[in-house]
């Protein structure tokens, strides 16, 4: 594979793509707080009524010090993930826009010739199989 098409999946490179990750970031955050906030509401009423149906053995491990160490333990995690996975779809819609725009520029200034490729998994390759077929229309 030509060296061109490898990239680091870890970078955010260009404004759109800084706009596409505070998107998908806050889309899947926000969901998630809202969830993990009401739990953690229903567990707290859950643990301080002192008299519970559902039974002292499930008091003992349903206290405050065994859920904040969880809730302390998982929340950095998911945002890791919810962060890396948002960066890894925003390349694949980004990336191939950059390299459609730097390929057509080439080709107006005459210095590279042929069609337009692009990485596998990337999106956009309708568009760029269109644009393909315009190139090689004009020739």
């Amino acid at each position: 594979m030509d060296s061109k098409l490898n990239r680091n999946i870890f970078q955010i490179r260009t404004d759109l793509q800084k706009k596409l990750m505070s998107v998908v970031f806050f889309l899947a955050i926000l969901p998630a707080a809202v969830i993990g906030g009401s739990c953690y509401a229903v567990l707290s009423m859950l643990i301080s009524c002192p008299k519970s149906t559902a039974g002292d053995e499930i008091l003992l491990f349903l206290n405050m010090d065994n859920w904040m160490l969880i809730i302390l333990a998982t929340v950095p995690l998911a945002i890791i993930f919810v962060w890396f996975s948002a960066l890894v779809v925003t390349n694949k819609i980004v990336g191939p826009i950059q390299r459609i725009t730097s390929e057509i520029k080439a080709r107006l200034d005459g210095t590279k010739d042929g069609p337009i490729m692009l990485r596998p998994g990337d999106q956009l390759k309708e568009l760029m199989e269109q644009i393909n077929t315009l190139l090689e229309k004009k020739k």
